[in-house]
């Protein structure tokens, strides 16, 4: 069993074109390079109501196929369009300092995608004042825990100042490191003086969905090994990725199971996703990649607006 569990059950290909025609294509062979589009099982023609299916796509002239799915089988199917990222903002107002006295900021950081409520790494950082101007303080306190944050590489915060203002604000920063992945980091924030002040939430946190290096983290990773029988490292994959982390991508998931024939009871599930260029037009999207899955009887998929 490997800790990378996408590539166990999850395939991804990447649409980055349209056929700039009102209708699908008739057959796989006619895919152009970066189209993605269910066919019947065998390729023959598109697939009617009810029938077993594929999804096909054309990478660099070579055409390429999913497993064969029974419409049956599918659990969910859903088209998600592209989501931006929030990143969690919070401020700290100074109090007015007295010379000499000690502040203390805390950083409550979300323990790496780690679900208990106990999981947090706490960072801190500690200025003591020498004058009675707060702006002075926060700028103080914004260099000390950004020494802090410093020595944790996958710890994407930074603090900043605004007159008498402490700002915290995280980052979707794109780094992988085994399964933690650099989604919008979470965290809590306070600060001694010597009593606490009060945080202010300015800005929060959204996951977004689509975001190019989410994507290119996903198809490395389903494709790592799986590409590879004899390679040598499962951190390594060396072809070359169609997603961009630089782009936005609206997503399209088929959930579902299979059978092993020699085991009808044996069912394992399975994901197919499909990440198009944000940027290609909606009704050639509709027209390709998702009226051909409605035909299908696959339900929950709404056309792009």
């Amino acid at each position: 069993m490997s800790i990378y569990g996408d590539k166990q059950f999850r395939k991804v290909y990447v649409k980055t074109a349209v056929m700039g025609t009102a209708s699908a294509r008739a057959t796989p062979d006619l895919l152009a390079d970066g189209e993605v589009q269910a066919f019947r099982a065998d390729g023959a023609d598109e697939a009617a109501a009810g029938e077993r299916f594929k999804i096909f796509t054309n990478i660099g002239g070579v055409i390429e196929s999913s497993d064969a799915i029974d419409p049956a089988n599918v659990i969910v199917s859903k088209l998600t369009p592209y989501v931006a990222d929030q990143n969690k903002v919070m401020t700290i107002t100074i109090p007015t300092p007295v010379v000499g006295q000690s502040f203390e900021v805390r950083l409550l950081v979300k323990d790496f995608g780690m679900t208990s409520a106990w999981d947090y790494v706490t960072i801190y950082g500690q200025f003591i004042a020498e004058d009675t101007v707060a702006a002075n303080v926060a700028t103080g306190l914004a260099a000390a825990i950004n020494a802090s944050i410093a020595k944790y590489s996958n710890v994407t915060i930074a603090a900043t100042t605004s007159t008498a203002d402490l700002i915290l604000t995280g980052s979707n920063t794109d780094y992988k490191l085994f399964q933690f992945d650099g989604k919008p980091i979470d965290f809590e924030v306070s600060l001694l003086q010597p009593s606490e002040v009060a945080a202010v939430l300015t800005t929060p946190i959204i996951q977004g969905k689509g975001e190019g290096y989410d994507v290119a983290n996903l198809e490395h990773f389903s494709k790592m090994v799986t590409g590879d029988a004899y390679a040598a490292s499962e951190i390594s994959y060396s072809p070359t990725l169609l997603a961009d982390a630089a782009l936005t991508y609206d997503m399209l998931e088929i959930s579902y199971y299979s059978e092993r024939a020699s085991a009808p009871g044996d069912k394992q599930r399975k994901v197919i996703t499909i990440a198009s260029l944000a940027s290609l037009t909606a009704a050639d999207v509709n027209a390709q990649l998702v009226d051909p899955l409605q035909l299908i009887g696959l339900s929950g998929l709404v056309d792009l607006a």
